[in-house]
């Protein structure tokens, strides 16, 4: 829009000085024109600016206010696992307690049986435990990369789909305008989510990775057990990938698929080392 108007204004410009010297009787009623117009050029980059800081504002405090009710679902979910983790400590006793009364008795077949409920006890609750997913995030030390991940993995938690995400290396910078990342990753993390819901048993696999210069977002799905029709799909024109290209020099987005898994690789690239 900037550009736009600045180029308008060199195109006022250009004919105000072909008028002046073509018509000098009319010079004075010329000039004013020329400044009533270039007032109103100003006035417009003005209101530009203004509206545009405008909407910056309330995106952010949207962001922020979904920060927040994110940040609450990650304090809410590990109060939950700590709360299952006493009853399982507390249960876990007593299992142990009869184990050992049956040990007694010498009764093996008793004791077989009391061993199988044990671990079927344990696999139950380690398996539902959401700790395991969460706890690469203290790496993330963006706060709007943390906020997103926590509504994702969250998102993802609810509708039992299978997910695994990494992140072992500590992320504070990031290579490009945070809410432009946060967009895309969003989107891209939404269509994984939209692949595997409908499968029985979906899987998603979520990694950021750091080498030297380089900052890998990895987002795979798999792709068992959906019709061939929505196979074809991957919804990829909703990451406006060409948009970003022509924005950042420095993002390089690529794709594969096969019968099983659909992979995703967004990678930035930065003068400095990653930190």
């Amino acid at each position: 829009m900037t550009s736009i108007v600045l180029g308008y204004i060199y195109i006022i410009c250009f004919l105000f000085l072909k008028l002046t010297q073509n018509f000098r009787t009319y010079a004075p009623l010329i000039m004013g024109i020329f400044g009533f117009i270039i007032l109103q050029c100003l006035f417009i980059i003005v209101v530009f600016t203004i509206t545009r800081r405008r909407q910056l504002k309330i995106y952010r405090d949207r962001f922020s206010e979904e920060q927040v009710k994110n940040l609450k679902m990650y304090t809410d979910q590990l109060e939950h696992d700590q709360l299952k983790l006493r009853h399982f400590k507390h249960d876990y006793k007593n299992l142990l307690f009869s184990l050992k009364t049956v040990a007694a008795e010498q009764d093996y077949t008793a004791m077989n049986q009391a061993l199988d409920n044990l671990e079927n006890y344990s696999d139950d609750y380690l398996n539902n435990l959401s700790m395991d997913l969460y706890q690469d995030l203290n790496n993330v030390k963006n706060p709007y990369l943390k906020s997103l991940f926590i509504n994702k993995l969250n998102t993802i938690n609810q509708k039992n789909i299978k997910c695994s995400f990494s992140c072992t290396d500590e992320l504070n910078n990031l290579p490009m305008n945070d809410l432009d990342l946060i967009k895309l990753l969003d989107q891209a993390i939404d269509n994984a989510i939209h692949f595997t819901k409908r499968q029985e048993h979906g899987q998603i696999q979520l990694a950021i990775t750091k080498e030297d210069r380089q900052l890998a977002f990895l987002i795979n799905n798999s792709l068992a057990n959906l019709p061939t029709t929505e196979r074809s799909k991957d919804y990829l024109e909703l990451l406006q990938i060409k948009d970003l290209k022509k924005k950042y020099s420095n993002i390089f987005i690529q794709h594969s698929k096969n019968a099983k898994w659909f992979r995703l690789h967004i990678t930035l690239i930065t003068k400095e080392v990653i930190k």
